[in-house]
Formats: structure tokens, sequence, C-alpha cells
């Protein structure tokens, strides 16, 4: 699956948003973008605690775009869209104030085509990743339901990968566990098992 991405954002290469730019494993992770070619990061925080922190990490995050909100050079652009999506629910300031927040500014980049995708979560709840895209972006037309999606690198000895798959309403959050094909119990004769096994 990820291969196929790959294949396609190189044809087509694409710029990510990282609303947590000055945490660690978010400068690893545009590291290693940077060195493919295929994504441009675009990192959200204080440019000095990112190469701060870059540096302490041995990480070369040099071709990555880092914006800071407070000295966006298209704030007052960014304030005037944001009113108008919100359709009267929030005034200037209010919405001045909120994009000083990574999640709310990285979305707006996204809003104004300024960057095509965002990724959060690292220090953001589900919560407060999703809220914005839900409201600024909003859901594809006929569609209602919101997931999120998760797969970190397991332990190798384990090969479990945790997949969030309920909707982002549900608290807690229901993770369901899929198991890696090598370490499946066999199914018994005859059965229809689904491959989703818990751990």
């Amino acid at each position: 699956m990820f291969r196929l991405m790959i294949q396609k954002l190189k044809k087509n290469p694409k710029k990510i948003v990282f609303t947590e730019g000055e945490d660690p494993r978010i400068l690893e992770a545009s590291a290693r973008l940077l060195s493919g070619t295929f994504l441009t990061p675009i990192l959200i925080g204080d440019p000095e605690k990112i190469y701060h922190v870059a540096d302490e990490e041995c990480l070369n995050i040099k071709g990555a775009t880092i914006l800071q909100p407070h000295t966006y050079d298209k704030m007052d652009a960014m304030v005037d869209k944001m009113v108008e999506l919100r359709k009267g629910k929030m005034t200037p300031d209010q919405c001045r104030a909120v994009l000083q927040q990574g999640n709310y500014f990285g979305t707006m980049l996204v809003a104004m085509k300024e960057a095509d995708c965002l990724l959060g979560g690292a220090t953001y709840s589900t919560a407060d990743t999703v809220r914005p895209a839900l409201q600024l972006i909003k859901t594809k037309p006929g569609n209602k339901i919101v997931s999120s999606w998760c797969a970190p690198s397991p332990p190798a000895a384990t090969r479990c990968w945790p997949w969030a798959t309920a909707p982002s309403t549900s608290t807690p959050p229901r993770t369901t566990w899929w198991r890696s094909p090598r370490r499946w119990p066999p199914a018994p004769a005859g059965s229809a098992r689904s491959p989703r096994w818990p751990c």
C-alpha cells in the first residue's frame, strides 16, 4: 500500500503540513521525506526551536519550509478566509487568535491551497486534530462520518499493528488490532474467519 502511494507521489509531488514541527519525531519524519523528494514538509513552529531540536537529534531538514503563525505574511488573508468559512460563527479577532494554534493554522494552509495535506497528532489529541478540518474543510458531500487511522511501527517481535477505525466521535476511540499474517493462528478447517485477530 505504501509503495503504491510513493509511486503516485513521485509522479506528482505534494506539500504536507506538520502541525507539531518542533517535535523530534516530526523532524525525523521530515528528514526522511526530504531524502525522498516526493513530499515537501511544511513545519509549523518556532524556527529557532526547530533548528535546535534538529541539531540535537542530528537531523538534516534542509529544504523544509518553516512557518510561524505570528510572523506569517499572509495572515490577514487567512483570517478573512477563515471568517468566510466559519460563516459568521467567529469574528475576525477570534479567528486571528485561534490561528496562532498549529492545528488551525495548518488546516487553513490546506484550505487556502498553500499545502496539499496535513498530519497531526504527535502532541494534539485526535479531536483537536480533526476538529479544525471538520470546521474549515469539511467532509466530501454525502459523507458524514469521519474516522482516524494510525499505523505505528511495532516491535519486530510482536508484529502487531493498531488501526484506529472507530468514528472520531467515539469516546474513548476503539482500536482494532491486526496481526501480521506470519503470526496468525491457523483457522479451523472450512472456516471463513476474517484476518482481523486480537493480539
